[in-house]
């Protein structure tokens, strides 16, 4: 049960978010 990181999910946000945590 991994309800938190849901690309499908979260939509477009999620990829906002990894990509910034990524960059940093």
């Amino acid at each position: 049960h991994g309800d938190r990181f849901i690309p499908f999910r979260a939509g477009a946000n999620w990829s906002i978010n990894f990509h910034r945590i990524n960059e940093n």
